[in-house]
């Protein structure tokens, strides 16, 4: 599964975390997926329980400013299939 077709269900499928919508992108030849406009208190794991079902993660982290705070969007690199 490329990131563009999980980028595709989940704004077809207006998936939310905390109560905000999930803004995602990706292409289809590349594994890394950006999600967007999450609410302050997402953290690495809420965004994995979520996304679970949508593919093998590698990684995934909520970006932070200098202060520690959420920039409030994460990046999400999927296991390319062998």
């Amino acid at each position: 599964t490329g990131a563009g077709q999980v980028a595709s269900h989940l704004n077809v499928h207006g998936l939310a975390l905390h109560g905000q919508p999930l803004l995602a992108d990706g292409t289809p030849l590349h594994t890394c997926l950006y999600v967007g406009g999450l609410a302050p208190g997402v953290d690495d794991s809420a965004i994995i329980t979520e996304l679970v079902g949508l593919g093998s993660m590698e990684r995934c982290f909520v970006v932070r400013g200098a202060a520690g705070r959420s920039k409030r969007y994460a990046f999400i690199e999927f296991t390319l299939p062998s």
